[in-house]
C-alpha cells in the first residue's frame, strides 16, 4: 500500500482552511452589502471569499500528486462504494438487495 505524500495532505490542509475562511468571507460580504449591483462587485470580503474558493480548487487539483489508480486499487473500489451506500441506507432506515443484471451485480433499496 503507497503512503500519501506529505505534501498533499498540506495541500489538503490548506484547501480546508481556505474553504472555511471563504465561507466566512463570502457569508459575511454579503450580508454588508446595500442591494446595488456595485455593493457586490466592489466588495472586499466577497472578492477575498470568491479569491479563496478559487484557491481551494487549485489546491484539491494540485494536491494528488500520485495517479489515481495509486490511491485505491481498482479491485477495492466497487467494495468501498458498495459499503458507503449501505451505510447511508442503514443511517437513512433503509435496506439493500442484491441483484443480477446479465452478468452484473446490482444493489438496490428498499423500505
Amino acid at each position: 500500500m503507497a503512503e500519501t505524500p506529505v505534501i498533499s495532505m498540506v495541500l489538503f490542509l490548506l484547501a480546508a482552511f481556505f474553504g472555511a475562511l471563504g465561507q466566512f468571507l463570502y457569508k459575511s460580504g454579503s450580508q454588508l452589502a446595500s442591494g446595488g449591483w456595485q455593493s457586490y462587485l466592489f466588495n472586499p470580503r466577497l472578492i477575498g471569499g470568491v479569491a479563496c474558493y478559487i484557491a481551494v480548487m487549485v489546491l484539491f487539483v494540485a494536491a494528488p500528486t500520485k495517479p489515481p489508480s495509486d490511491m485505491m486499487n481498482a479491485a477495492t473500489a466497487p467494495d468501498a462504494w458498495e459499503r458507503g451506500v449501505r451505510w447511508g441506507a442503514r443511517m437513512a432506515g433503509r435496506g439493500l438487495t442484491r441483484h443480477y443484471i446479465g452478468d452484473t451485480e446490482c444493489v438496490a433499496l428498499w423500505n
